[in-house]
């Protein structure tokens, strides 16, 4: 019951509560490569400071700053996948330059229609840029598929289901809500806050699981090794479409109550494995809250700079 009772009761669809603004420390990483034939790995990486800004239940205004990317492309050896960073401590991080503008400029996310659809960003923005803000307002948009007091009948089970954008398709993700084992709370219990204003919250812990169910996926991509099939090279298509066997989990630390709940740490980790030949692709997403104080000003966006999911 305690479940349920917090699921009907989340409020927003991304958990956080108006009137305030959060901090978060933002990082996301893709890897690939052919451990077949070694261990060389291609990288890259982005890290920021995040100020979230929730407005009202339909506003929330997002803005990276300490903006860092790096790179690496490099073998990946037996000590480094023994270490706690698994080998990313290779990876080089420079401030950002290009694009830097359009990445650190305010956006707003209009919390809007249904909240069952994958988000939405204007083909306006660079690719590489509407990607990096497509894959973190998917991080920090936690569903409102969960039973609602007000919309949908109470159900008996702690988990649901919500439809979003993956790099495969459009593929149903089972979300499961359960209250934080106490013998758990030294792993998953995220670092002290710089300043916390939002002093009415409840400080019960709570676990949110993500899992991604591939085989329903609509509007499917095909998986090309080559992107470009050469003319008279027949063997060029035995590397077109072959299928990829996939995998995606993540999970959600969340604080609160009935009152509201908020994300304070959260996970998210995808594979994507050609089998034919054996390509293997990583990514891996972090959110970490650092502050939580009350707004002072809104951040000011443009008529651009507005984003809305799908109707």
């Amino acid at each position: 019951m305690r479940v349920l009772l917090l699921l009907a009761l989340f409020g927003l669809s991304q958990a956080l509560q108006p009137g305030y603004e959060y901090k978060y420390k933002y990082r996301g990483r893709v890897a690939t490569g052919i451990p077949n034939i070694n261990s060389q790995v291609a990288a890259s990486a982005f890290e920021s400071d995040v100020t979230v800004q929730v407005i009202s239940k339909e506003d929330m205004r997002v803005q990276f700053n300490a903006i860092l990317i790096g790179d690496m492309n490099d073998r990946v050896t037996c000590e480094d996948k023994q270490t706690p960073s698994d080998g990313y401590e290779q990876i080089k991080f420079n401030p950002l330059v290009d694009f830097l503008d359009q990445v650190a400029s305010p956006f707003k996310v209009n919390m809007i229609g249904d909240q069952m659809k994958p988000f939405y960003f204007n083909d306006g923005d660079s690719t590489w840029v509407r990607n990096i803000k497509r894959a973190f307002v998917h991080v920090l948009h936690i569903p409102t598929a969960a039973p609602n007091l007000e919309e949908t009948p109470i159900s008996n089970s702690p988990s649901f289901q919500r439809i979003e954008n993956h790099p495969l398709g459009e593929c149903p993700s089972w979300y499961t809500v359960t209250p934080l084992k106490e013998h758990l709370l030294k792993f998953y219990m995220p670092a002290p806050l710089g300043s916390d204003e939002q002093t009415d919250l409840d400080n019960t812990m709570w676990k949110m699981t993500k899992s991604v169910d591939f085989d329903n996926c609509t509007d499917s991509v095909s998986s090309h090794t080559f992107g470009l099939l050469l003319d008279g090279k027949t063997d060029n298509r035995k590397c077109g479409e072959e299928y990829v066997s996939t995998a995606t989990t993540g999970f959600y630390v969340l604080r609160g109550g009935p009152r509201g709940v908020r994300i304070e740490k959260a996970v998210q980790e995808g594979t994507y494995v050609i089998d034919h030949d054996h390509v293997h692709t990583y990514t891996n997403q972090t959110l970490d809250l650092l502050s939580v104080t009350s707004i002072g000003s809104p951040l000011a966006v443009t008529g651009e700079s507005q984003y809305s999911f799908k109707q």
